[in-house]
């Protein structure tokens, strides 16, 4: 068991124990064994799905760790609950005011986490399209659509049903091009294999499917035969490689800023960028300035999944240039995705999942 693990499993207990104690003490009718009972099983789903092992049936696997995840982000919210109240109660304690607050403060805080949840739940299980145009300056044959997605984390949730789904609607828009911008496995390869969602990803673009590694993709320390299952599947990764297309496009893939910080590669592979509408794939978008000083026209990310739930969209946005959407760096078009799945808790609470539709227009 890695220290990672050994601290998460810590937390889960000290939070259980600390959200049973809470609900319990304020909220009448939560003090039936049910309560304590709903507790463990909550902790115990996310223990056993996130233990390593495969669980059949795969059901099973999916509805541990559904409870397991929705549970860790109930448990979130709830220990900042409890930090409101105690934070409202100082006070109180300092002025001498009798406070009466505590049950009415857990009974509303219980029914807007619920509301929020299943709100952001809904919203997880509904991706979008999202459309962007970029004028091509460069001579490309001609207009190209190209599909953007980002961030399927596929696993135990996004399992074999949210692969197809993903195919069915990135076909469905008839993509010259279809771009997989990282992080395609979630945390255990084994996991994937074993509900058959990789072998999945089968799309049809006349120009090909490409694709880069993501900080996830490094986990189980599988990259090789990730990309032999791709490759199977006419999916292309690029690793710190570019690949020229007939179109007049280059693309160009880097490996993960988690693994690889530098820029060499980058700049390295910036050669021919002026004779092509140059694109580059980078997981996490953190080098803009220096792709765009590298003389590429496109550069498309993922990673941030604009927070996923709130309030980490406050962190994501002061830690990137571009968190989410799109802008110009110093002349280059950057599309940051907020990806088409979820890490953790199948919970969205800021922008829809989505694909990424980007229509290239050949400049008149």
């Amino acid at each position: 068991m890695n220290l990672f693990m050994i601290v998460m499993y810590s937390y889960l207990a000290a939070m259980g124990i600390a959200v049973w104690f809470y609900y319990r003490t304020l909220i009448p009718g939560l003090t039936s064994w049910l309560w304590p009972l709903a507790v463990v099983g909550c902790t115990a789903s996310y223990l056993v799905s996130h233990s390593g092992y495969i669980v059949h049936p795969e059901p099973l696997a999916r509805a541990l760790a559904w409870i397991g995840n929705v549970w860790i982000l109930f448990g979130f919210y709830s220990l900042l609950l409890m930090l409101l109240n105690g934070v409202l109660i100082i006070p109180a304690k300092i002025f001498g005011v009798h406070y009466r607050f505590s049950t009415p403060l857990a009974v509303i805080g219980l029914v807007v986490i619920s509301a929020s949840i299943i709100f952001g739940i809904y919203k997880a299980m509904n991706p979008i399209v999202r459309t962007e145009t970029v004028a091509a300056t460069k001579n490309i044959e001609g207009d190209t659509k190209i599909v953007l997605v980002t961030d399927l984390h596929l696993g135990h949730i996004n399992a074999l049903g949210a692969a197809q789904d993903v195919v069915q609607r990135i076909n469905t828009q008839k993509p010259d091009l279809v771009l997989i911008g990282g992080d395609i496995v979630d945390e255990k390869l084994s996991y994937v294999l074993d509900n058959g969602s990789l072998e999945a990803l089968k799309f049809d673009a006349p120009l090909g499917t490409y694709a880069v590694y993501g900080n996830h993709d490094y986990l189980d320390g599988e990259m090789k035969e990730i990309r032999r299952i791709l490759g199977s599947n006419g999916i292309t990764l690029l690793e710190n490689e570019s690949a020229v297309l007939p179109q007049g496009i280059k693309l160009t893939g880097l490996r993960d800023y988690s693994r690889d910080r530098g820029t060499e590669a980058l700049e390295r592979l910036a050669e021919g960028n002026a004779d092509y509408f140059s694109v580059l794939i980078d997981h996490q978008p953190r080098r803009l300035f220096e792709a765009a000083k590298a003389g590429y026209d496109l550069s498309v990310s993922g990673h941030t999944h604009a927070g996923q739930v709130w309030p980490f969209r406050y962190i994501t946005q002061s830690m990137y240039l571009l968190d989410y959407g799109m802008t110009y760096v110093d002349g280059m078009a950057a599309i940051v995705s907020n990806g088409n799945g979820f890490w953790g808790p199948p919970v969205r609470m800021g922008p829809y999942p989505e694909i990424v539709v980007i229509n290239v227009k050949k400049a008149g």
